[in-house]
């Protein structure tokens, strides 16, 4: 998690500037790719919606304690008109820039701080195994980590016909799937399952998508999805890479379930992090 530490330290050292994502990683045991990846699975916020809302809330105290120009404050942080600046600001505070500087009140939004408890002071048990390629056959779209789209695409496939056509092809498991970190932060999503081959289903209307051969950390989980996995990423994260000697290798990142998710506080899920040694 020290990373993580870092990585906040650093866009407050240099929220007034361009924020490269790989010079925000540089010489950190993390890629640009993940952390935009994980980024959201821990704070439930994207790493350039933090940094937007960072940068206007020090814009707002500006305002408050100094007599610069908005036009100024708003190159300061990274706007490059009045208009987008004062769009922004309103849409975070409710209320203009000048509003503000006379006396309108303005959100606050702080620096995150990472408060990680694990739960019982036990051990999870994480099996790590070296996977073949397979296939994943289902619905995929383009969206967000911890997007509620997630959850209507899960629900649009298994309350289709075509649920049952996949079924009965497929190997048994179904996987949730996550690849593809584009540079706006939207990810690739797919809700599926294991198919021995793409021809298998080439008659359906369906997605595939290749897991490549990859090591794997499984980790379990168990409780009300999507809490469990939030739980088992933060114990990764906290625990797992800084203790094992493994790192995030950022390629497809999977969720097992062995049955359809319930609101059983007993339920149990997988996820499957794709991880690599940490080169010495």
């Amino acid at each position: 998690m020290n990373d993580l530490v870092e990585i906040i330290r650093r866009i407050e050292e240099n929220i007034d500037q361009e924020i490269d994502y790989k010079q925000l990683c540089k010489g950190l045991g993390i890629t640009s790719n993940s952390l935009q990846r994980i980024f959201p699975v821990l704070f439930n916020i994207t790493l350039s919606e933090y940094i937007r809302k960072r940068r206007l809330t020090k814009a707002a105290f500006e305002l408050k304690q100094t007599q610069h120009r908005v036009l100024d404050i708003a190159l300061k942080y990274c706007y490059e008109t009045n208009e987008a600046f004062t769009t922004a600001f309103k849409k975070q505070h409710g209320a203009t820039p000048s509003a503000v500087r006379k006396g309108a009140p303005f959100n606050l939004f702080d620096t995150l701080e990472l408060n990680v408890t694990i739960k019982g002071g036990k051990e999870i048990p994480i099996e790590i195994i070296t996977l073949p390629d397979f296939y994943v056959a289902g619905l995929s779209i383009d969206t967000f980590v911890n997007s509620p789209e997630i959850s209507a695409l899960w629900e649009r496939l298994t309350d289709s016909d075509l649920v049952n056509d996949l079924m009965s092809i497929s190997t048994g498991r179904s996987f949730g799937v996550c690849y593809d970190i584009k540079t706006n932060e939207q990810i690739k999503y797919m809700a599926g399952w294991e198919v021995e081959s793409p021809e298998k289903v080439r008659h359906l209307p369906v997605d595939v998508t290749l897991i490549e051969s990859s090591t794997f950390a499984i980790i379990p989980c168990i409780g009300e999805v999507p809490e469990s996995l939030h739980n088992a990423w933060a114990y990764i994260w906290s625990k797992f890479f800084p203790e094992s000697g493994y790192t995030y290798s950022g390629k497809a990142d999977l969720e097992f379930y062995p049955e359809k998710v319930t609101d059983d506080k007993n339920y149990q899920m997988q996820i499957w992090v794709p991880v690599e040694k940490i080169k010495k």
